[in-house]
């Protein structure tokens, strides 16, 4: 291995240690901050794939790039969220700003036909922050689900039209769940739920050169299965009737562990790529995401036994 490449994968490889310092959550939950390029054309890159980032959109698009190749990009995200209930008062979400970072590297190591490509990014994301005295205060407050993808995938050029990909995700999840409790009368309790998980998923990939102006790809990446494994918190129970809370739970406050299962959803992209005229490219993109595998998100306590804290 050439010394440059060696110099560029060692700083990307550290990139990817530090693009998890800030949350990877936004007010949307499919995140599409992986690129700018791409983003500029609508994120339709899966035929064209011709920069870093295809690490991300089409691994097998990475045997179009020579030597060692590195992006560095930040996307920042400011969701804006209204509710107005039936009697037409209106109500804004709290005003928050994610800060999403991506990095990708590329090496051909010296090789005519095999490129290696690492990244880091945030794939999928969540987030609510709702006033605790809101609509929503005894369904959610403040709600986060942060997710960091790890990427690393090799492309091998068949010949000289055809590419193929393979790669894996590997995600480290981190969800924040808050409410409040009603307890009827006196003031409210809170109830928090966290917990952490990695999971790994794959890629599959395909690129064919049709022609020197024409080009298409096939991306399939797969489900991610993750359990969330943490802790249940509540505190500010009362004595007050009808529900007597810290009789139920022995004190004002209760802390039980707490696992939840979730699963991010596999999906297939295909992308059609015209480079024919000489200052326009038009991109063409079909993607299936199977959003039928995120239907809600329970969590278990396993080592609570008493029916009536189960039920509350």
């Amino acid at each position: 291995m050439r010394k440059k490449q060696l110099i560029m994968l060692t700083i990307g490889i550290m990139m990817l240690c530090v693009s998890g310092a800030e949350a990877s959550t936004s007010g949307a939950f499919n995140i599409f901050g992986s690129d700018a390029e791409a983003l500029g054309k609508a994120n339709a890159f899966t035929g064209e794939a011709d920069n870093p980032s295809a690490v991300h959109f089409n691994p097998a698009g990475m045997t179009q790039l020579e030597g060692s190749n590195v992006s560095i990009g930040v996307a920042l995200i400011k969701p804006l969220v209204d509710y107005t209930d039936s009697s037409g008062n209106e109500v804004a979400m709290r005003e928050n700003k994610f800060i999403i970072p991506t990095v990708y590297v590329t090496s051909d190591l010296s090789s005519d036909r095999f490129t290696l490509g690492v990244g880091a990014k945030s794939n999928f994301g969540a987030g609510t922050d709702w006033a605790p005295d809101s609509f929503s205060k005894y369904i959610a407050t403040k709600t986060e689900l942060e997710n960091i993808d790890y990427l690393i995938s090799g492309a091998y050029q068949v010949s000289d039209n055809f590419s193929v990909g393979i790669g894996l995700d590997v995600v480290s999840s981190r969800i924040n769940l808050n409410k409040n409790i009603n307890q009827q009368a006196g003031a409210d309790g809170q109830a928090q739920v966290k917990g952490k998980d990695v999971g790994v998923g794959y890629n599959l990939s395909t690129m064919y050169r049709i022609d020197e102006n024409h080009q298409i790809g096939a991306v399939y990446k797969s489900s991610t299965s993750l359990t969330f494994d943490g802790e249940v918190h509540l505190t500010g129970l009362n004595t007050a009737a009808p529900n007597f809370l810290q009789t139920v739970f022995g004190g004002s406050a209760f802390t039980s562990r707490a696992v939840g299962k979730f699963e991010l959803p596999q999906s297939v992209a295909l992308g059609y790529s015209c480079q024919k005229f000489e200052d326009w490219i038009i991109n063409l993109d079909i993607t299936w995401m199977d959003w039928s595998s995120i239907s809600r998100l329970d969590f278990e306590y396993p080592d609570v036994t008493n029916t009536t804290q189960l039920s509350v």
